[in-house]
């Protein structure tokens, strides 16, 4: 197949560029992209590290200094980079399972799993899904701070607001698959003047990136506005698809954002709420479509919110049938992800059995995630609903 509908992309044209490289020269990206990102979601301040990972490590090393409490609570399905920095920081991961509803973490189980020891609750936005317990979860457990993680969301709504705003802290991922891309980069906003005040001292610690990661970082990005057209990752699939990450990662390090990914930043911020209602119109369409699909359960959206989906999750109860699925999708020329392959306590030793958790295990073993990105037509859209039907 020549073409290839990506599973995630975001357009980046050549103004996007040029607004790059003339950040080197100006040197006030990031000081802009700051404002322009406080006013948008409302967060008095903010601040930016070379990943989404580092900015939520920066936020348990804050939280470790200042607490006692050792444990963290977060979705059993989620990222593994996200157990790596919370034991980097010296603190212990405590998992909850996951809703059906709409697969993220089940606040209903909360109360069996918050003890004196916890730090605080990491409440994801899993897909751009806004998890609508949030601000109910930040009322219920107000002596725990609540940590937002809106890796995925940028751009996402809860009552008209942009996500990031709920709980005492949220963190934002501009790594290549995420609603922003500058190849990497992440964002911390708060409005608690505690916690600013701490990342100011924390920062003054932070190294840049490296010359030769700073050189290599325009032609990244230029390969992610390359290829979310489908005619160059259809030819480049067969690379791309090795260059996937495939194993959870060991360690990181935290780095300053480059003055070029926030030149980059800033002009694609112009138009995400262009690229959110897309977005979510998108997701909107799919599931319209595949509503009355047998053997298939569906994210449900509550009326308050609106996703800016990074990809639109869906999960089959028979496995064979989502491996039928998957493939009469790729003979279709569509890019789909089965995201992370295991639930977290299935790739880390934390204590738990593999039974443990068992909606999160069904949830892994059977989800497929279908592309709803701003460049995906109407008509490929058309082309996933038809092929998942007729498979």
């Amino acid at each position: 197949m020549l073409r290839k509908i990506p599973i995630v992309g975001c357009p980046i044209d050549y103004t996007d560029l040029l607004s790059g490289f003339s950040s080197v020269f100006t040197r006030l990206p990031k000081d802009n992209l700051r404002r322009n990102i406080s006013t948008y979601l409302n967060s008095k301040y903010i601040y930016f590290t070379n990943s989404g990972t580092s900015s939520f490590y920066t936020i348990l090393k804050i939280l470790r200094d200042k607490e006692d409490k050792k444990k963290v609570i977060l979705p059993a399905y989620a990222a593994s980079s996200l157990i790596i920095a919370i034991k980097k920081a010296g603190l212990e991961p405590m998992l909850c399972d996951i809703s059906l509803d709409d697969f993220n973490m089940d606040a209903n189980l909360l109360p069996s799993i918050v003890s004196k020891d916890t730090l605080c609750i990491l409440c994801v936005h899993m897909f751009g899904i806004v998890n609508k317990e949030l601000r109910r979860l930040k009322r219920r457990f107000s002596d725990i701070l609540v940590i937002e993680d809106c890796a995925q969301s940028l751009g996402s709504k809860i009552d008209a607001m942009f996500v990031g705003n709920s709980a005492d802290v949220s963190i934002f991922s501009f790594n290549r698959g995420k609603n922003l891309p500058t190849y990497g980069g992440g964002c911390i906003a708060t409005n608690s003047q505690e916690i600013s005040e701490k990342i100011i001292e924390e920062n003054k610690r932070i190294k840049g990136l490296a010359i030769g990661q700073r050189i290599l970082i325009p032609f990244k990005i230029l390969g992610l506005s390359l290829a979310v057209r489908p005619s160059i990752y259809g030819l480049g699939y067969p690379f791309i698809s090795k260059c996937k990450d495939v194993a959870p990662p060991t360690n990181f390090e935290v780095k300053k954002y480059a003055d070029f990914q926030a030149g980059v930043a800033l002009s694609l911020l112009r138009r995400i709420e262009e690229f959110s209602k897309k977005r979510y119109m998108n997701g909107l369409r799919l599931i319209e479509g595949l509503r009355n699909v047998e053997d298939i359960v569906l994210p449900q959206i509550s009326k308050n919110t609106r996703p800016a989906f990074n990809r639109l999750p869906i999960v089959f109860r028979d496995v064979k049938k989502r491996q039928k699925v998957e493939k009469a999708l790729d003979r279709a020329g569509v890019d789909t992800s089965r995201m992370y392959l295991k639930p977290i306590h299935h790739m880390f030793d934390l204590g738990y059995t593999k039974e443990d958790f068992p909606i999160a295990n069904y949830f892994a073993e059977r989800l497929l995630t279908l592309p709803a990105h701003p460049s995906v037509t109407d008509m490929q859209l058309n082309r996933i609903i038809r092929t998942i039907k007729n498979a």
